[in-house]
């Protein structure tokens, strides 16, 4: 699985079926139509090239790996030092 329909304009169609599957909108009430938010949708597409490829790298590893090694860095030093010492996963806050 790719995270790569991320951010893509969706049909009034895709946005109902979402709504009418996903757990995630249960018991909710809303006001407007699919086709309201269709219509209110920007023209302009956001990519976020970088962050969309790496959370396609880390998804592919912790689904074909048997564990990924990760911890936290507090600096962008920290971050380099961990990836030379073979680290597959950095959390940098």
């Amino acid at each position: 699985m790719t995270v790569s329909n991320v951010g893509k304009p969706k049909s009034a169609a895709e946005i109902q079926r979402d709504w009418d599957t996903n757990p995630r909108w249960k018991g909710l009430t809303r006001t407007y139509s699919a086709e309201d938010v269709v219509a209110l949708q920007g023209t302009v597409v956001e990519e976020h090239t970088l962050a969309r490829r790496g959370a396609e790298v880390l998804w592919d590893q912790v689904n074909n790996m048997e564990f990924v090694n990760a911890l936290g860095a507090l600096t962008g030093n920290m971050a380099v030092q961990q990836v030379r010492a073979g680290l597959k996963a950095i959390y940098l806050s």
